[in-house]
């Protein structure tokens, strides 16, 4: 296709495209004409700049196109054609909703890494931060943009127990001293602060909700408004048209609304949990983890100097949980 030929021809769309790092996705219509521009536009900017395009790591990711005009398009661009989902900045990204498949990747990234620690060697202390900092942290990416569905946060959960109480990636409800909902209590309510992934990846989720109430030139709001006529809760929430995602994310609108102040003169936005009026996740983690109550020994007790294996071991002891001969007789 020579350049006369690019420039006539009906008006096209304009594309978009999605940049992080070395990490591109460009929108277009799928018309010869829209790939040929944008192929002489990539190939003009390696000649100037000296920066390669990698066609063998590239892919013309087609959406409801005639098989016909893909070979035309495939052409024109030299290279390969994949189908959805693909995979981008390490999510699997498809116009459906994700399968179990797709989420497997973050129980194999858990299991791998018990492999490498000498777990049956490490005490409760020991464990309890490797927890926190490594097995909860894996899916905080994930997190941020898909709801993810219950037997996922029931597998991960699973493994953080097991891995606690016996330093395994299974053990059985006996072993486990204390039931796992308290162990995922902040310190101060009487719970070890491990994160609760449900209730984490709701407030990661309701940033969006946020974004749409709050920062309304933001280009999350801008591109909902365009979408769906409207970036308004109520309207979105009413519509047939949406995308499984924003779905997700508007089921957690209730708490967001409830936790915000709208001034009526100009209306803006007032997160009520946060010192200076703006959203943060943790703030919302901490309002939908916190029970009202407050342990009787929390200063005490996280507060000392003592290791953290003693800590432990005495929060325990005031639980009434210790395998003392009393509760292995009435554990049977």
């Amino acid at each position: 296709m020579n350049a006369n030929q690019l420039l006539t021809g009906p008006v096209i769309i304009a594309p978009r495209a999605i940049q992080f790092a070395d990490d591109t996705i460009i929108l277009m219509e799928a018309h010869p004409r829209n790939v040929g521009i944008i192929s002489t536009i990539l190939s003009h900017f390696s000649q100037l700049s000296g920066l390669a395009i990698n066609d063998q790591k590239s892919a013309l990711v087609p959406i409801a196109i005639p098989t016909t005009r893909i070979e035309v398009l495939r052409n024109l661009l030299g290279c390969p054609v994949k189908e959805f989902p693909i995979t981008y900045l390490g999510l699997p990204l498809s116009v459906n909703k994700p399968k179990r498949v797709h989420f497997l990747p973050l129980v194999q990234a858990m299991h791998e890494k018990l492999q490498g620690w000498k777990a049956k060697f490490l005490s409760l202390g020991g464990r309890l931060i490797l927890i926190k900092a490594v097995l909860a942290a894996l899916p905080l990416h994930f997190m941020q943009v898909f709801k993810l569905p219950q037997w996922l946060l029931d597998r991960m959960d699973k493994i953080c127990r097991s891995f606690l109480w016996k330093g395994l990636d299974t053990c059985l409800g006996g072993h486990c001293l204390v039931n796992w909902d308290t162990c995922c209590l902040p310190k101060r309510c009487g719970g070890l602060g491990i994160l609760h992934l449900k209730t984490q990846n709701e407030a990661l989720l309701a940033k969006w909700l946020w974004k749409l109430l709050a920062e309304k030139p933001s280009v999350w709001a801008a591109t909902v408004h365009e979408l769906y006529g409207s970036s308004n809760l109520a309207s979105l929430a009413n519509s047939d048209r949406i995308s499984y995602g924003l779905k997700d994310v508007l089921l957690v609108s209730p708490l967001v609304l409830a936790s915000v102040n709208i001034d009526q003169v100009d209306q803006s936005c007032r997160w009520k949990w946060t010192t200076d009026g703006l959203f943060t996740s943790r703030s919302a983690y901490m309002l939908m983890r916190d029970p009202g109550m407050r342990s009787s020994y929390h200063s005490l007790l996280w507060k000392t100097h003592a290791p953290l294996k003693v800590k432990i071991f005495y929060w325990l002891a005031m639980s009434n949980r210790l395998n003392t001969r009393e509760n292995m007789y009435s554990k049977g």
